[in-house]
C-alpha cells in the first residue's frame, strides 16, 4: 500500500484509513455503555451482573427499586 514499487496507493491510502475510522466509530457507538447519571455503585452492580452494554440505559438498580 505504501511501497511505490508495489501498491503505490499514494493519497488513496487516506481513504483506507478513513474507512477503518468509520468502522471503529460504529463499533464504539454500540459497544460503549451509557453511564450518564449513574453512581459508582450502580455501575459496579451492572458489571457484576454481566449485563450487556446495550441494556445499561434501561437498567434499574437494586438501590432504585427499594426506594
Amino acid at each position: 500500500m505504501f511501497n511505490v514499487n508495489e501498491g503505490n496507493w499514494g493519497v488513496k491510502t487516506g481513504f483506507f484509513f478513513a474507512g477503518l475510522c468509520v468502522i471503529a466509530v460504529i463499533v464504539m457507538w454500540f459497544d460503549i455503555p451509557e453511564m450518564e447519571n449513574r453512581t459508582y455503585a450502580e455501575i459496579d452492580e451492572m458489571f457484576e451482573l454481566k449485563l450487556p452494554t446495550w441494556k445499561f440505559r434501561t437498567f434499574s438498580s437494586q438501590a432504585n427499586r427499594n426506594e
